[in-house]
């Protein structure tokens, strides 16, 4: 059983790859980040459309992929998979535990310990995602073309960013999606922290110096009620 391999080497081969199944469509004119990509990819949502590549988003340096795993189909493509389904009964093979009978048995079990050598993550040296360093003065989140989704919104969220965390005393790392408030200093971002999930006491005790609001539970009158440890990232 050979260890399976991600069939795209960057987001620029997967959306080649999408473009090529009649998956993606190209927005050549101008958009705004603020409100007017959330409404044409709502639209597009509902109506079970292709992903969106907006070539000339009106702020930032660079064009936005949006809806690219919208559907069962791409999902699929992402997975070098034909169903998703099978990411799952992958797995369960994985898992089932069986003595190995004969040669093939054996050939099979080694195929699986192969797979699950693989599932933790390595640490090298350099990767693709550093080719581009930016640090101190340098750092300017105006770089990205950060999108304001609601009317409704604070201003300018990026969805889906990485907060790296460490444990003070005991070293464990982890590595959390939360939704990042951009501030108007360039490199300034808030993180909004659901307490419901995450104990917000742990964050903080990492000692980053970093914005970190955690949400109470609805009052009596459907409000959330913020609470705003502030700092600077």
């Amino acid at each position: 059983m050979a260890t399976p391999r991600y069939p795209y080497s960057d987001l620029k081969e997967f959306l080649a790859a999408l473009e090529h199944a009649g998956e993606l469509h190209r927005v050549k004119a101008a958009v705004d980040p603020t409100l007017e990509i959330s409404e044409i990819v709502t639209r597009t949502v509902r109506a079970k459309g292709p992903a969106l590549l907006f070539e000339r988003p009106t702020r930032g340096e660079m064009p936005v992929a949006i809806n690219i795993f919208g559907t069962h189909r791409r999902m699929a493509m992402a997975l070098g998979v034909e169903d998703v389904n099978e990411i799952g009964a992958r797995i369960g093979e994985l898992v089932k535990p069986e003595l190995p009978v004969g040669w093939a048995g054996i050939r099979d079990g080694l195929g699986k310990l192969l797979q699950l050598k693989s599932v933790p993550p390595k640490k090298v040296k350099s990767a693709p995602c550093q080719e581009v360093v930016y640090k101190g003065a340098e750092v300017d989140l105006g770089r990205l073309p950060g999108l304001q989704t609601w009317p409704d919104d604070g201003g300018i969220f990026h969805n889906y960013g990485l907060t790296h965390t460490k444990h003070p005393e005991t070293g464990k790392r982890n590595l959390g999606l939360y939704r990042l408030q951009q501030h108007s200093t360039p490199a300034r971002v808030q993180a909004a922290v659901s307490a419901e999930v995450h104990r917000a006491s742990q964050i903080l005790r990492t000692g980053l110096n970093t914005f970190v609001t955690s949400r109470r539970p609805r009052g009596a009158a459907g409000h959330q009620r913020p609470i705003t440890f502030p700092g600077s990232w």
